[in-house]
């Protein structure tokens, strides 16, 4: 009740996190036909286990009908959760993480889980974070361009380009500075410094006693 979601899968991305799902069922079944919901465990491999519960039959009645009223309320309630994320998101992408493991590793020090959504093929196409401070569920896209798996993505690119660049740079440095080392090492020195006068004197005393 204290989440903002506006959907059944945002619902569902917070579900996920106590292993519970909220299923309508195949398209072709009863239960979706007839604007059913079914509540069901999952293992920790994700399979649906166990026995399903009615919606009808929990404690608050968690029905379909009732989900969607709630998600049009919280259609009007996005605007501060959604900055509080970005604002979380922002200080996470600038330690600049290299991959999307370090970003779901950083984000769950943040209490945001993030949840990958995959195609029949394993292919990652979208990503939903969860915000457990700020009870908030957002797709990446709704937050801005940058926050969706393709802004990440070329996020991830871009700083791995960086520092490569960087390491060239400082390898090119370094070896200016050895380079630069070793010429002065080698470079002979001309001494113009004049005679010191003792020696002078000891000089000419020999020539007059010759």
């Amino acid at each position: 009740m204290n989440y903002n979601f506006t959907s059944l899968p945002e619902f569902n991305a917070a579900l996920k996190q106590f292993n519970i799902i909220a299923d309508r069922g195949a398209e072709e079944s009863f239960t979706f036909r007839k604007g059913g919901l079914l509540y069901r465990v999952l293992d920790k491999q994700g399979n649906k286990i166990g026995v399903p519960l009615k919606a009808s039959a929990l404690p608050g009645k968690p029905i379909l009908k009732e989900l969607d009223k709630k998600f049009a309320a919280n259609k009007l309630k996005r605007e501060i959760p959604n900055l509080a994320l970005k604002k979380t998101l922002d200080d996470v992408l600038a330690y600049h993480p290299v991959d999307l493991k370090k970003l779901i590793d950083a984000l769950a020090q943040n209490q945001v889980v993030t949840v990958l959504r995959q195609n029949a093929e394993g292919r990652i196409y979208g990503i939903t974070y969860v915000d457990n401070k700020n009870r908030s569920v957002f797709n990446g896209s709704e937050i801005g361009k940058p926050y969706s798996i393709a802004g990440l993505q070329k996020n991830f690119t871009d700083s791995q380009s960086i520092r490569q660049q960087n390491t060239i740079e400082n390898g090119a440095m370094i070896m200016e500075v050895v380079e630069s080392l070793v010429g002065q090492l080698f470079d002979p020195i001309e001494d113009n410094s004049l005679t010191p006068y003792a020696l002078k004197k000891k000089n000419k005393k020999k020539k007059g006693n010759k």
